[in-house]
């Protein structure tokens, strides 16, 4: 099995997509989520856009988001996967499960460090977000503080520790994914101050601009809804 799932430097990662673990091939994974804007779901969404496997976007809120709450009492935000595999919530959890089930899990010996890169990048959208939509400054200080920078300077030595396009170097996963959704997100909110700090960041900038020309990327992006919505969206 090995050679067949060899890395084909001209199509990352094509053949291991291809012979990704099929226990849920057979019925329609559902993603549950807010109708407006792709947020954290994106991630999930690009994964599963990127491996070429059919998904319905359940756009849910107000009563029909309560009502799928009481009847799923250990879910508390969305996104939400709907799967063979039962309900899965947390965006980092969802994006493990599909890694496994559609061949972006890390090889055994990454698994936790792929799973602290995953962390940082939640913890920043946490962040960036929350200080963009909450903060009397829209997020401001966030920025010119130096704390946004500081976020980033960490997950630029995080991906910069293995030579490659991506995170784990040669192997593209599920974090890979998630961090173009979090660098998406902050480009919706912090615009141009978010791309000066991250041009000085080279292993990320690249690492994004490889993920952005993945044909089913780029066509997801240029198809679906933004990443955020307007009260948040940088003014230029």
């Amino acid at each position: 099995h090995s050679l067949l799932y060899q890395e084909d430097q001209q199509r990352p990662r094509q053949a291991k997509t291809k012979l990704a673990t099929m226990t849920e091939s057979k019925e329609e994974m559902q993603i549950i989520y807010w109708g407006s804007f792709t947020g954290r779901a994106e991630g999930p969404m690009m994964m599963l856009a990127d491996a070429g496997r059919p998904y319905k976007w359940i756009k849910s809120t107000g009563e029909s988001w309560q009502n799928f709450k009481a009847e799923n009492k250990t879910v508390f935000a969305q996104p939400v996967l709907k799967c063979a595999s039962g309900v899965i919530s947390q965006t980092t959890t969802i994006c493990m499960h599909l890694g496994n089930e559609l061949g972006y899990a890390p090889e055994q010996s990454m698994t936790v460090y792929a799973l602290q890169c995953a962390g940082n990048i939640a913890d920043i959208w946490t962040e960036a977000y929350l200080k963009r939509r909450d903060s009397e400054d829209k997020g401001k200080n966030f920025v010119e503080g130096g704390r946004l920078k500081a976020w980033l300077e960490c997950l630029e030595n995080c991906c910069a520790k293995y030579e490659g396009d991506f995170f784990l170097g040669t192997q593209l996963t599920y974090v890979d994914f998630l961090f173009l959704n979090v660098t998406n997100a902050c480009e919706f909110m912090y615009g141009p101050a978010f791309e000066k700090i991250l041009r000085d960041l080279p292993s990320l900038t690249k690492t994004r601009q490889v993920m952005l020309k993945r044909p089913a990327i780029s066509k997801f992006i240029e198809s679906n809804p933004p990443v955020l919505y307007g009260s948040v969206k940088v003014s230029v």
